[in-house]
């Protein structure tokens, strides 16, 4: 339904307005001198939706532009409705907006005393002006700069123009303009949702742009941190000084879908304290709900940043690092990273300068690496202190290596060399043409086996086993006590829940005695006696040998044994 064509003015002057008196010319004959060109209702708007609705616009509505020079009103103007939008747009996190109807704005007094429509008003500049000594700027306080220049913004006069309709600028040649103080652009981008608004801020030596998808990103906070790099520190011979302090600029890009393409030749130098990357939460939540929502292990320093003249709220400085997570997405994501290259080189330390420390966790449910090489890997590890290495498996574990190739493999120990092995069940299969091992221990070497059930079996066409020692002992205790030696004489004593195994590869019995004697004393004493005769039978020589068992109270027990 089309709009009459003759409505009321929107734009009807308050009956009281609640401004100041402009400053402009206050006394004497030039009060309030000002030169106004001004074309009322110089035609009915034709743009927007004549069926009405939320793209209406002004449709239908008449049309005024005006100029005006010199002091400013203290009524009510046209477009007064729109210099609302300067004190309710900017970065999130920064200011805090006008939140009236901005058709009230200029009889609200209440946009002079809570709000501003500058960045640089709410900044933390720090104190000093002079660089780099401090932070450059104008010198003032954050409320100075509101009361001094922002609460006149409306009354201080000077030049005010307003078009109902469109105004289009053009210029062939050059231009240039020279702006004192500081300069604000809000475009609402045919919409009136202040949040929606894009522009840019240019105050305090600082440009910060804003809106929901502007890249680089919405700048939430440009502030000083006096302890930033300190303590002081000489620059040159001249006895100039830095005295610390550093520029804290947060970036924020929110609810965007973002793809960045690169190509050509890209370097990456990064210096400074720290250098921290944060990625997903411990309390992740995939649209924010709650103002924390997401921020569960992240760090919590804004009161180490809020140091400094003049000072920050602590709670408030952190706000503006961790700004609410209500509505915003706070989900883990799922992180690809695939990469292609003709050379991939990365170093950490150098042997210059080494990397104090290094610390590497992982935590997850499942964990699979792959890595297949056609050349050599070459692995090579120097450890001057020492090395504890911790497996710690509930379920299976299978490893499987398989090589054409030839494989060494040197470890060389100074000190004591001590392996522990606690299972339930250990199955061990080595199949093999052949197989030499040698290990050569300057020390001590101690190697003990716990173990509910212990499977050993070796398959091969050939197997040397050579020990060279001034004293082995090699003892096993079991209820049970099986050895089978092929192709050399084997002596196995079951003794209760006590065995001893003793192989001798050339033992070789004569005519003549012979002697075999295991002196083992724990209590009970045995003495081994083999027989002076021998008998040659189809399974070859049979030996007879005696067993004395002496107690500890002197008691005697034999026993007699055949083995073939």
């Amino acid at each position: 339904m089309a709009r009459p064509s003759s409505p009321p003015s929107p734009h009807a002057p308050p009956s009281s307005p609640t401004l100041p008196p402009a400053p402009v010319g206050s006394g004497g004959e030039n009060e309030h001198k000002y030169l106004l060109i001004k074309v009322p209702d110089f035609a009915l708007d034709p743009a927007g939706d004549p069926a009405g609705g939320p793209n209406a616009g002004r449709y239908g509505l008449p049309m005024t532009s005006y100029l005006r020079l010199g002091a400013s009103s203290l009524e009510a103007e046209p477009g007064d409705d729109l210099v609302a939008y300067a004190f309710m747009s900017g970065p999130a996190g920064t200011q805090t907006p006008y939140e009236g109807d901005p058709a009230d704005f200029r009889a609200d007094p209440t946009h002079v005393e809570t709000t501003t429509a500058f960045i640089d008003d709410e900044r933390n500049r720090g104190v000093g002006n002079v660089e780099p000594t401090g932070a450059s700027g104008h010198g003032m306080t954050p409320a100075q700069r509101r009361t001094w220049h922002t609460n006149h913004l409306l009354s201080r006069g000077g030049w005010r123009d307003h078009s109902d309709g469109n105004r289009i600028s053009t210029t062939y040649g050059d231009k240039v303009e020279v702006i004192r103080g500081n300069y604000k652009l809000v475009v609402l981008g045919r919409q009136d949702d202040a949040g929606n608004a894009m522009g840019h801020d240019m105050s305090g030596n600082h440009v910060q742009d804003y809106a929901q998808a502007t890249m680089p990103g919405a700048s939430v906070t440009v502030e000083w941190i006096q302890n930033g790099y300190v303590p002081a520190a000489p620059l040159d011979l001249d006895g100039d000084l830095y005295s610390g302090g550093a520029w804290l600029l947060i970036n924020s890009t929110e609810r965007v879908y973002q793809y960045s393409r690169n190509a050509g030749n890209f370097r990456e130098q990064v210096w400074g304290e720290k250098n921290e990357t944060y990625t997903g939460s411990e309390n992740p939540k995939r649209i924010g709900e709650a103002d924390d929502d997401g921020y569960e292990g992240h760090p919590t320093d804004g009161s180490l940043h809020a140091i400094g003249e003049p000072t920050v709220d602590a709670a408030e400085f952190q706000r503006r690092l961790r700004p609410s997570s209500k509505g915003l997405p706070r989900g883990n994501p799922h992180i690809i990273e695939k990469t292609w290259a003709t050379k991939i080189e990365s170093y950490t330390g150098s042997r210059k300068l080494r990397v104090p420390e290094i610390i590497e966790e992982t935590w997850a449910e499942s964990v699979t690496s792959m890595t297949d090489v056609l050349g050599a890997v070459t692995e090579t590890t120097n450890i001057v202190g020492a090395q504890t290495s911790t497996t710690n498996v509930v379920g299976p574990v299978t490893e499987t290596t398989s090589i054409t190739g030839p494989v060494t493999n040197t470890t060389t120990v100074l000190g004591p060399v001590t392996e522990i092995t606690t299972v339930g069940i250990q199955s061990s299969v080595t199949t093999a043409a052949m197989i030499n091992e040698v290990t050569t221990v300057a020390g001590p070497m101690g190697s003990m086996t716990n173990a509910i059930s212990v499977e050993d079996l070796t398959n091969a066409a050939n197997v040397i086993s050579t020990t060279n020692a001034g004293t082995n002992i090699d003892l096993s205790f079991a209820a049970v006590g099986v050895d089978v030696a092929i192709g050399a004489v084997k002596v196995g004593l079951d003794i209760a829940a006590f065995v001893a195994d003793i192989t001798v590869a050339i033992f070789k019995l004569s005519g003549e005695a012979n002697l075999l004697t295991l002196d083992l004393y724990a209590g009970i004493k045995y003495e081994l006696v083999a027989s002076e005769g021998k008998k040659i039978t189809p399974k070859g020589e049979e030996v007879a040998i005696t067993k004395t068992m002496v107690t500890g109270e002197g008691g005697v027990k034999t026993a007699s044994y055949k083995i073939n």
